[in-house]
């Protein structure tokens, strides 16, 4: 199976600086674009996720940026085998020790108090693929011109942020498997996007050319950018 990937993130017309971080494999994004194609072969581990960081003194970005190099390394250290629970359980464990993780920074060092994370990231793990998720930052599969969301908001309407890698005093994390066919699209954006653009408008822009993506990214600076914008396009062929 081969996956194209996609990845998007600038910081808008608003905010002084990008507080949100993208994750390719081993790369962490911090502007820009950024573009990969792999195999997905039988013993394929990799990971490709969305963090929206929060905080003040730009702890938000160091936040995000820990977050992401953290599940970076789980990922390629998964044990070979694991069932779809045992995956489960083992990213769950991980979202803890990542949130602990955070709250030690904030103690150390105030002017990292109260920084914290979303994430909504894809893992791709012997032949199958599943999603991680916290917070507000979304997931969505288009097929046949149809988009679905994968994961759920961890958000009031007003934008209350309910869940979150060390900004609240718990996190749960949001796990499950994605059933994708050739020709699937997966979307992962951060609320940057989804606050600017509804559903509908972003299925009617979402489609198999790649370019798709600086389109969404492009509509949304169009109605004024307020906050970071991140997203990746992810084509299964």
């Amino acid at each position: 199976m081969l996956v194209q990937i996609r990845a998007l993130t600038e910081k808008g017309c608003v905010r002084e600086h990008n507080e949100d971080r993208v994750l390719i494999g081993t790369t962490v994004l911090r502007e820009g674009l950024h573009e990969e194609t792999l195999e997905l072969a039988g013993d394929t581990r990799y990971v490709i996720a969305i963090a929206d960081g929060m905080g003040g003194h730009q702890a938000g970005e160091v936040a995000a940026e820990m977050v992401l190099l953290m599940l970076s390394d789980k990922v390629y250290s998964l044990r070979p085998g694991l069932s779809a629970g045992e995956l489960e359980q083992e990213m769950g464990e991980w979202a803890q020790t990542a949130h602990l993780r955070l709250l030690e920074e904030g103690e150390k060092d105030p002017q990292k108090r109260g920084m914290g994370t979303t994430l909504a990231g894809v893992l791709l793990y012997e032949g199958r693929i599943y999603y991680v998720s916290a917070g507000d930052s979304r997931i969505y599969r288009l097929r046949g011109g149809v988009m679905t969301p994968v994961n759920e908001e961890h958000a009031l309407e007003s934008g209350v942020l309910l869940n979150s890698i060390g900004g609240g005093p718990t996190v749960f994390l949001e796990f499950g498997e994605i059933r994708v066919f050739e020709g699937d699209i997966l979307l992962l954006c951060s609320d940057g996007l989804t606050r600017m653009l509804s559903e509908d408008e972003i299925e009617s822009l979402l489609s198999f050319d790649p370019h798709s993506l600086e389109r969404l990214v492009s509509r949304t600076v169009e109605r004024g950018g307020y906050d970071n914008i991140s997203a990746i396009w992810v084509h299964v062929g």
